[in-house]
């Protein structure tokens, strides 16, 4: 999942200006990582076809070794096939293998389980609480249409 946009209306929700992931990889790799680290999380991995390594601050889901990541970024693409990449959560950094998932029905039941866990994320997935106060059944399923999800297993250091 990208990271929220807070005040300019010019970005769409979701969206961030680079100055501000510039600025959240400073602080998630400082002692200050504990003000968004619950939260936000960096991860690295190289380009397939560049080569080049790339770190972006994404938000996830972690249950044990396991994390769950969403994107509406192609940069997903460089997360298959058990891809390695290296992940900063909570100030500590770890090796591990990602895989893309496509199945639209899982993406759909584990993005409903990750905003369950932190529902102030649903603005940066466009998912609304209808007025019952829930979140937004028709909302969570297009949203899960537009995003794509990814596994993140943790290797034993």
């Amino acid at each position: 999942m990208t990271v929220e946009a807070t005040s300019n209306s010019n970005i769409p929700p979701g969206r961030v200006p680079g100055i501000a992931n510039a600025l959240l990889k400073v602080v998630l790799r400082s002692p200050l990582h504990r003000m968004v680290s619950s939260q936000l999380m960096l991860i690295t991995f190289t380009g397939r076809k560049s080569g080049k390594q790339y770190t972006t601050p994404v938000g996830y889901m972690q249950d044990g070794e396991h994390i769950t990541l969403f994107t509406d970024h192609q940069w997903w693409r460089n997360l298959r096939d058990n891809a390695p990449v290296s992940v900063v959560v909570k100030g500590k950094t770890y090796q591990g293998s990602s895989n893309a998932i496509l199945d639209k029905t899982i993406t759909e039941q584990e993005m409903q389980r990750y905003l369950g866990r932190l529902p102030n994320a649903a603005r940066a997935f466009q998912v609304q609480k209808n007025s019952s106060g829930e979140l937004d059944r028709s909302a969570m399923h297009e949203a899960a249409q537009r995003f794509t999800m990814m596994r993140i297993d943790l290797h034993q250091s």
